[in-house]
């Protein structure tokens, strides 16, 4: 029976930085976007306070996980997903303990930070060439 090798599916420089790019254009997009909309002068001062809040946890994620190493046994991706997701948790409880929740301007950074955790499996996908030890 013959062995089926994978082809990589991307150049290599994108495999390496791919978690870090994902990262970048989720946080520099959507984060900017949804900050933009805390920071509109109607929004209340404890709001403003929780979105800042949170975009700064979001961008410390984003350099979080490109410092974080692939593992090279077993779920590589464990550690950097595992800083995605505390992020994500964090972003979300950020606006319980400020006193400044609001579905409008919490709902868009919240489903960033789960997105941008789905974002680094893909990205670590990429790097490994979907490959398992």
């Amino acid at each position: 029976m013959s062995t089926i090798t994978p082809t990589p599916i991307a150049s290599p420089t994108f495999q390496k930085f791919a978690v870090a790019i994902f990262s970048v254009l989720l946080v520099g997009f959507g984060g900017v976007g949804a900050l933009a909309l805390a920071l509109h002068s109607d929004t209340p001062t404890a709001v403003k306070t929780a979105a800042v809040v949170a975009f700064g946890i979001l961008v410390l994620g984003a350099v979080l996980k490109y410092a974080v190493p692939v593992l090279p046994t077993g779920w590589q991706g464990a550690a950097k997903v595992g800083v995605g997701i505390v992020v994500a948790v964090l972003v979300a409880l950020v606006p319980f303990l400020t006193g400044g929740f609001d579905w409008a301007t919490d709902l868009p950074l919240i489903a960033i930070a789960v997105v941008e955790a789905l974002a680094t499996q893909l990205g670590v996908t990429v790097r490994t060439n979907g490959e398992t030890s």
